[in-house]
This record gives structure tokens, sequence and C-alpha cells, in this order.
């Protein structure tokens, strides 16, 4: 079964037989509506409100982007609701300064963790020489005392890890940028990033978890800051392994940015690779079977939801492979 759809050109939806289909200059095809959950369109994509209510009765997400600022928003169907009950356990948890800084300290330890067995993946094979001591920012976190403390240590350990990043990519004086960057590798962290969240926000809505409340993340700065919480955790996974991959393979390079902005051939291979990366599936202990990178995500919010629901400690998850 098809789990993502994408339709990267400017054109037209319409409806075909009693179902969708998608018309440009270059094609026209059927979109199997009974067969994908995400619908992934580019906000030149052209469609009537009774379209997308078509699509969303069908329990189909739909993420707009564009080729500008990447990841701009989310339709979500009405079948998709927060559990009242859980949402007053989050809130509890939130409003509770001990279960919160538990909460917040396994997602950032697991964070650093994740990063540390990525630079650790990259020394061995001779590409950083990386001789962080680990073991003091986890020590440094599990003593902190407050929120603030806990990004202050993640946010001294991430400087560190971004210098080892631009070496693995090559790049000696790397300086990770937000919004507005010119240059391949920051243009990549950022496209690739925009594509976690979505994916995260996805999940979140095939839960009965709100995403409304962050532990580490403040709710003022957005409407599901759960959805930056989690993305730390997978970044190391999900973002910076597949930017090393197509930058040291040449997959993507320089020549695909034009005024920084990603060339339309570009961003298919990115949404190819990201597509195959987040069906990928590795066999899981903990579940004795084979689970998607995207799976990886949903059950990290079960664990969060018995930690809301039934007291069960959340621990992190931090990759093994």
């Amino acid at each position: 079964m098809l789990e993502n759809f994408y339709i990267l050109i400017p054109g037209n939806l319409f409806v075909k037989d009693g179902s969708i289909a998608f018309e440009s200059l270059e094609e026209v095809f059927d979109i199997p509506i009974k067969q994908i959950t995400d619908l992934y369109l580019l906000i030149d994509v052209k469609a009537t409100p009774n379209i997308l209510k078509l699509i969303m009765d069908e329990g189909i997400i739909i993420h707009y982007f564009n080729m500008y600022e990447y990841y701009l928003g989310s339709l979500i169907p009405k079948k998709h609701k927060s559990s009242g009950k859980l949402i007053v356990n989050e809130v509890i948890h939130y409003n509770d300064e001990n279960k919160r800084l538990f909460i917040a300290k396994e997602i950032v330890k697991a964070s650093l963790k994740n990063l540390n067995n990525v630079l650790k993946y990259y020394h061995r094979r001779e590409k950083i020489n990386y001789k962080e001591d680990f073991n003091l920012f986890i020590n440094r976190i599990n003593e902190a005392k407050t929120i603030n403390k806990i990004m202050l240590i993640e946010a001294e350990f991430r400087k560190r890890y971004y210098y080892y990043f631009g070496l693995i990519v090559g790049l000696e004086d790397f300086t990770k940028h937000g919004k507005n960057a010119n240059d391949i590798t920051n243009v990549l962290i950022n496209f690739l990033n925009s594509l976690l969240y979505s994916l995260i926000f996805s999940e979140i809505k095939k839960t009965n978890i709100s995403g409304q409340i962050g532990f580490v993340h403040e709710l003022e700065h957005d409407r599901h800051p759960l959805i930056y919480d989690l993305a730390d955790i997978f970044k190391p996974i999900m973002v910076d392994r597949l930017i090393f991959r197509l930058l040291n393979r040449k997959q993507i390079t320089n020549e695909d940015l034009v005024e920084g902005r990603l060339k339309k051939e570009a961003v298919k291979i990115i949404f190819k690779e990201w597509d195959e990366q987040i069906n990928t599936t590795i066999y899981h202990k903990q579940l004795k079977r084979n689970v998607s990178y995207r799976y990886l995500i949903r059950f990290e919010l079960y664990k969060l939801e018995n930690q809301f629901t039934k007291n069960k400690k959340y621990k992190g998850f931090v990759y093994w492979w």
C-alpha cells in the first residue's frame, strides 16, 4: 500500500469517474486516493473546494509545498480528532515541573545520543576524527534543574556537531543557517527538515495525541510544538544521514541551486530518496518485527501516550544500526 503521493509540477486536479486525476501541460494521470494516506502538492496545483473535500473524505492529509519556502501547511480531515482526556493528561504533564523536566530530558538525551551515533559512524569510516567526551553532556543533562539549562547544554553540543557535519560533507568552515540560506548544504537541511516536520505532523494526526503540547519547545512558538521535540530525535538519522548520502554521492551538487532555490529535477530526486528512506524497514527488537522509519515516529507517539495515560516511563528513541 502506498503511503505518500507527490505532485511536484503546476497543474489542475479534476474529478474523473468518481475519483481524482491530475492534468498539467506535460502529463495526465490518476491519483490512487484509495491507496494513499498523504498527498503532497506544489502550491501551484489548482483544486476546487469540492475536490479537496473529496480527497479529505478519504482520510487523506494534504500537505502544501513550494520551491522557495518549502513546507507551507496541511489540510486535516475531520476524522482526525484528538482525545479530550488525553489532552488533559498532556497538560498535566506539561504543568507538573518534575514530569515535564523528565520528558524533556529524555527527548534531549535521545536527540544527542542519535547525533553522537552519527558522528561515531563517520569516525569509524575515517571521515572525521571525533573525540568529544559525550558522556559529559549526558551527565550535565541528568543534573539539570530547568528546561532552559537543558537547552543550553543541547545547543553547546549541537554547535560542536555542526563542525563535524561540515567536515563530513567536505566543508571546513560550515555554518548552519536558518531560512534564506544560499548554499546547497543549508538549503538541503531546511528542505528536508520541512519534510520531516510534515511527516511528524501527519503521524501525530494518526494517533490520539494533540501535538499542541511541547516539552522542550514552547507552546507560543507554534501550534504544534511537539513536532519540533520529536524532530530533534529523528533529524540525525532521517535528515542528516540522507544529506550526507546526497552530497557525498554527488546526487545533489551546488549546480542544483539557482539563487538559493533548488532546481525542479533536484527536488524530484530529494522526494524520491526521502520516500524510499521513510519506507525502509529495520527489525525492531522490542516490537519483534520489521517496521519502517516512518512507523518509528508513530511508535514514539505511542510511548508518549503511555506516559500520559498509564504512567509508563517514556524513553526516547535511540537508533542502533
